[in-house]
Parts: structure tokens; C-alpha cells; sequence
């Protein structure tokens, strides 16, 4: 198999693959550095500076529990953080990670004779939160996942600035 050629058998367009796989790293990036700010945080309110200079640990529980475990529980670290500078950065995670979902969890369906291909995710009850049995149906292209993956890479380096940031601080 050469190097970036289509698996045998895929029904899948070789542009819809690669571009899903975009989304699917450049989500995985932008998480990484959203995860960093999120210990940053909670290292900054576990320290505070005691009369010598050395730093001293306050509250030993600064980030919610298990906020590594999905995307909602970041979000939920992200926002527990409190920090408004931070308000736009968590808006736009918060809109690209359902668009993220879709791509990820969802079965794109090729429209034969069309450059259009559409997008089926199924309806599941999960985390004890019943649904009824269905499934939406949405156009998106290749081009939309490129797309995507572009404002995935945009809010990275968003989010890259807010972790230098927060690393200065945390050496003044």
C-alpha cells in the first residue's frame, strides 16, 4: 500500500477520509491544549506565595474530577476555571466540539453523481439520559471538514497564546 492512497474496498471518497481524519486531529490538538490551561489553572489555585516567598497549597480539588474523560467534562473545567479572558475561547470549543461529534460519530453517506455527501448520526441514549430511537441527517462535504479542521487549528493557537499567557504569569 502506498502512502496516502485509498484502502481497498472503501466506499469513501479519498478526500472525505483525509479530511475527516483533519477534523479528527486537529480536535485532538486544540483538547491538548485546552487540557494544559485546565492544570495550569488548577496549579495556580493550589499555590499561593506564604510570607517567604515559597509557594504554599490551598484547594487540593481546583479542577473537576475526570475532566479528561470527554468534551463535556472539559468544557465543565474550562468554565470552573472562571477566568473571563478565557469566555470566547470556551464559546468557540464549545460550538466546534458538537461539529467535531458529528464528524467523528457519525456515517458519512455518499450521494452518487454529486459532490455532496451527507451526514447520519444516529440517536443513542447514553450516560443514563434516555432517547428516542432516530437520527438526523445533515449535507457536508469534504470541503466543510477541511473547513473545520481549519477553525479547530485557528482556536489552537487562541488557545496556545492563553497557555503562554498563563505560564508568564505563573512566573512573575
Amino acid at each position: 500500500m502506498e502512502l496516502f492512497s485509498q484502502p481497498e474496498g472503501s466506499i469513501f471518497s479519498p478526500e472525505l477520509e483525509l479530511a475527516t481524519g483533519y477534523v479528527a486531529l486537529e480536535a485532538a490538538q486544540l483538547e491538548d491544549t485546552l487540557g494544559e490551561l485546565v492544570v495550569l489553572y488548577a496549579q495556580l489555585a493550589r499555590e499561593t506565595a506564604g510570607p517567604d516567598g515559597a509557594t504554599e497549597p490551598q484547594n487540593q480539588e481546583a479542577a473537576p474530577k475526570g475532566w479528561w474523560t470527554s468534551g463535556e467534562q472539559l468544557l465543565t473545567a474550562l468554565r470552573a476555571i472562571g477566568e473571563p479572558s478565557l469566555d470566547a475561547l470556551i464559546a468557540g470549543y464549545e460550538q466546534l466540539h458538537g461539529q467535531r461529534n458529528t464528524v467523528v460519530h457519525a456515517l458519512p453517506l455518499t450521494m452518487p453523481g454529486t459532490d455532496m455527501d451527507f451526514t447520519t448520526k444516529r440517536v443513542k441514549s447514553t450516560k443514563g439520559d434516555e432517547q428516542p430511537a432516530g437520527y438526523t441527517l445533515a449535507p457536508t462535504s469534504a470541503a466543510d471538514r477541511l473547513e473545520l479542521a481549519a477553525q479547530f487549528r485557528q482556536l489552537d493557537s487562541l488557545a496556545s497564546d492563553a497557555v503562554t499567557a498563563v505560564m508568564g504569569s505563573c512566573l512573575l
